[in-house]
């Protein structure tokens, strides 16, 4: 049914777009709130009625005496939704010109907005169209009334279009604004989706801050107990009693099964304070599934064992008695060749503690092809107690790690990193910091078998130290 849409109707859809603001210079309110100007000679005329007429005819409400405008150049009047639009009498002879994009371009029909400038004519003058607001135009202001609800601002929408008495620019309006209805619509559809996904994330972030939180509470209070615990081993040790120190299932309640082993290292390697960062606990879970999964499915587990039954225990002897080296310096010979004395690399290192040529020759150790002590279990072992000895001394008992480094890298190329990185302070020649160098080229300087050499040795000690739960044996 075809329905003629008059302005009343169309009062609901216009302040349902100006509180959005959509469309908000189209659908204004009553005519007497309307004026147009001429800049020829200043002329202001008010919208008081429709048609509006203008050009350089006296019978016109606004007349502008210029050589470029017509006798009747251009008609104002309202729009399908209530706002205001000129047209061109005669668009091909007398067109009208509106500003896009910085420059005049030529129509014949413009959507009247606040303070919008059209030409009429190419060369001819300017007119600005203002919406007066509220006690600028005299009495007889409408009141705004009530908005209505979006289904029923789409149902006027689709009576206007259906109606097939509008022109064929309010034609095109009224399918604008029905499409940015859809708009509306998906865009608070995405905003709410949005909303709920943020909210989702913060939650996420809030929760691992507190996690974090509380796993560096269980590290301090370990190290804590830790430091308590050597202070009060010495102090035993001191007065002539037995070294005999609490284990630290005991005082360790609040770390996890690979933190609490690796605290345990690092107090046999008499390390006071300290310092894990989730990273290196993250990395020796990674070496301890690699190292288990490795005896149990890709190599001999019984021949493994008994070479570790047999070698292991004579190298924590001969560590500790002769040497006076912690028991779980023992678990070097583990990382490099699984305690086989004849193992071999790629790059000519031999034998259980995987010695080069020069650095055997420098421990005393024969290289003749015909005799080869580093296949030889007491003076090879004997030789790599004395090099990790040298490495502890060189770098610290307490930097262990970066000895273990050095011990699989070499101490010049340990030393070089320092120097060009120029890590002066003690506190910076730390393995965790040394991971976090980067070449120029953004490259890590420290090599992958080097980065991972410290967490297998802190892998190797707590599966040793506990095979019946790691290997079930």
């Amino acid at each position: 049914m075809a329905v003629m849409v008059t302005p009343g109707d169309t009062t609901g859809v216009k302040n349902w777009f100006k509180k959005r603001r959509l469309y908000k210079d189209q659908l204004h309110a009553a005519p007497e709130f309307k004026s147009i100007s001429g800049s020829t000679k200043g002329q202001a005329a008010f919208v008081d009625r429709l048609p509006f007429r203008i050009g350089k005819g006296d019978n016109n409400q606004l007349v502008l005496k210029d050589p470029a405008v017509a006798g009747l150049h251009a008609v104002v009047n309202k729009n399908a939704l209530g706002g205001y639009a000129i047209a061109s009498v005669k668009p091909n002879e007398f067109p009208i010109l509106v500003r896009r994009w910085g420059r005049f371009r030529p129509t014949g029909y413009v959507v009247l907005r606040d303070k919008t400038v059209v030409r009429l004519g190419t060369q001819g003058p300017r007119i600005k169209y203002r919406f007066l607001g509220e006690g600028e135009g005299g009495a007889g202001t409408p009141q705004p009334q009530a908005l209505l609800p979006e289904q029923q601002v789409r149902t006027r929408l689709d009576q206007m279009f259906a109606s097939g008495r509008l022109a064929d620019q309010d034609r095109h309006y009224v399918k604008q604004a029905s499409r940015h209805l859809a708009t509306l619509h998906t865009y608070r559809t995405w905003l709410t989706l949005g909303c709920f996904l943020l909210i989702a994330l913060i939650a996420f972030i809030v929760a691992s801050q507190v996690m974090v939180g509380q796993k560096s509470l269980e590290l301090k209070s370990a190290r804590a107990q830790l430091s308590g615990r050597w202070a009060w081993s010495q102090a035993e040790a001191s007065e002539g009693k037995a070294e005999e120190r609490p284990s630290d299932m005991e005082l360790m309640l609040s770390a996890d099964r690979t933190t609490k082993g690796i605290l345990a290292v690092m107090s046999a390697f008499k390390v006071e304070q300290p310092s894990i960062n989730l990273q290196l606990v993250n990395m020796v879970k990674g070496e301890i599934e690699t190292m288990v999964e490795h005896l149990l499915r890709d190599s001999d587990l019984e021949g493994f064992l008994d070479r570790y039954r047999r070698y292991h225990p004579q190298i924590e002897d001969i560590f500790r008695k002769e040497y006076q080296l912690p028991p779980s310096a023992a678990y070097v010979a583990w990382i490099e060749s699984e305690y086989y004395l004849d193992a071999e690399s790629e790059r000519g290192a031999l034998g259980m503690w995987q010695f080069t040529a020069n650095t055997a020759e420098h421990y005393g150790l024969i290289t003749d092809k015909g005799e080869d002590y580093r296949q030889d279990f007491q003076r090879s072992t004997r030789a790599a107690a004395q090099y990790l000895s040298d490495l502890f001394a060189q770098f610290g008992m307490d930097r262990f790690m970066v000895a273990l480094a050095a011990y699989n890298w070499g101490p010049e190329n340990v030393l070089s990193v320092f120097r060009r990185n120029r890590l002066w302070q003690p506190a910076q020649r730390t393995f965790p910091f040394m991971l976090q160098l980067r070449r120029r080229d953004g490259t890590a300087e420290v090599p992958l078998e080097t980065k991972r050499y410290v967490p297998q040795f802190f892998a190797a000690n707590l599966i040793g130290s506990d095979m019946s739960f790691y290997l079930g044996r």
